[in-house]
């Protein structure tokens, strides 16, 4: 039974009998399906999931619109009251405690 590796970068099914595998110093296996996903990969440093014709990309893309819909149609589940300068001013100063009022007394004249 023939055994399909997929593509290191980009995820693809590889064909028996095609692509490239590379073994690294470290004894790690890659496989590329083409050229195109061997210089994607070395050459220009590129992660799959930053590069749009990936599988990797088209998964994170995915659940990233999930996240975006739930959060757009749970929006309006918090309520958000905009209060004015003074409203804020009078709550402040209304939630401080009072002083005790303290007069001044003018001292008396001699005669």
């Amino acid at each position: 039974m023939a055994v399909i590796q997929k593509c290191s970068f980009s995820g693809a099914a590889i064909a028996q009998g095609t692509g490239t595998m590379y073994i690294r110093k470290d004894g790690r296996i890659l496989y590329f399906e083409n050229m195109k996903s061997q210089k994607n990969f070395f050459k220009l440093g590129r992660k799959p999931r930053e590069t749009r014709w990936t599988e990797d990309y088209k998964v994170e893309k995915k659940s990233r619109m999930a996240a975006a819909a739930h959060s757009a149609a749970h929006k309006d589940d918090v309520a958000v009251e905009h209060v004015s300068r003074t409203k804020l001013k009078a709550a402040a100063k209304a939630a401080l405690p009072q002083k005790a009022a303290v007069t001044k007394v003018a001292p008396k004249k001699a005669k």
